[in-house]
């Protein structure tokens, strides 16, 4: 009688795998973005770590006062018609419960944006997640090749067998028994030959790691790396990610000035500086 296949435990199929190395980079990434500004004097009923992740995910969220609630800071739907700079004036309020809503305009209400193309950042910081996570996951092979570096063919019969005999031996287990009956004369193995490519593979993630960081205005140019670089260099390397921090930081200031002039405020907002908090 043919042996039942067991169910393949689905915490050790590629696919979750590779999801966890990609949410890995990806949370890191966002939570980095999102915690890139320090808003100031932002009245109590302004959520800024929602107002954050609207931004980070929509590109905008709209700054108004409601009646009963106070004033709020919430994603929402702008539409037609258009000033001559192409700035929407009807405008709908979404709560994140999609039970409140308000319609707003250009009168009462000021649109935040994350930058000056009105884009999020989420589906560039997708795209970096995706290529850390595939060569992440290309070390994690070409690791486990050099481990494993065989390929093994053997009877259908004797499949299941010689599944459950790779799991032990990939997990480091020092003896392997099998039954009486186990037929070793009709297994052949194929040496695969496996070439170790995990340094270089290594400093292409670190390569993409940095890039995305400075994407998101973070500098990657740590002190021992600036020792060896020289100042045209490290002047280049600090200029990009001043400039990627400046395309959000100034629109969010241009939102300030707008929500201070239209409701009386004195919000302002500058780019976290952890060094500062630390002192």
């Amino acid at each position: 009688m043919r042996k039942r296949r067991l169910p393949t435990d689905p915490f050790q199929t590629s696919a979750y795998q590779n999801n966890k190395v990609y949410n890995n980079y990806y949370f890191t990434l966002a939570e980095l973005a999102m915690n890139m500004f320090e808003w100031e004097n932002l009245p109590e009923t302004c959520d800024e770590r929602y107002m954050e992740l609207k931004l980070f995910t929509c590109g905008m969220c709209f700054f108004f006062q409601d009646e009963i609630l106070g004033y709020l800071t919430l994603s929402g739907v702008a539409t037609w018609p258009f000033n001559c700079y192409g700035i929407p004036q009807n405008r709908r309020a979404l709560g994140f419960d999609g039970q409140y809503q308000k319609e707003l305009t250009g009168d009462n209400s000021v649109i935040i944006y994350n930058n000056y193309l009105h884009e999020p950042l989420q589906p560039y910081l997708t795209r970096y997640s995706r290529m850390l996570e595939l060569v992440d996951r290309t070390i994690e092979i070409n690791v486990n090749a050099l481990k494993t570096p065989v390929m093994i063919s053997a009877d259908e019969s004797q499949k299941l067998s010689m599944e459950n005999a790779m799991m032990k031996y990939d997990g480091g287990q020092p003896f392997i028994f099998t039954t009486k009956g186990f037929d070793k004369d009709n297994i052949s193995v194929l040496d695969l030959k496996a070439q170790y490519h995990a340094s270089n593979l290594q400093e292409l993630k670190e390569k993409i790691w940095n890039e995305a960081l400075s994407f998101v205005g973070v500098d990657t140019i740590n002190t021992e790396k600036k020792e060896r670089m020289i100042t045209a260099e490290v002047e280049y390397g600090l200029g990009y990610v001043d400039a990627m921090r400046n395309i959000m930081l100034n629109m969010r200031r241009k939102s300030c000035k707008e929500i201070n002039e239209k409701f009386g405020l004195n919000v302002s907002v500058k780019f976290r500086n952890q060094k500062e908090e630390q002192e």
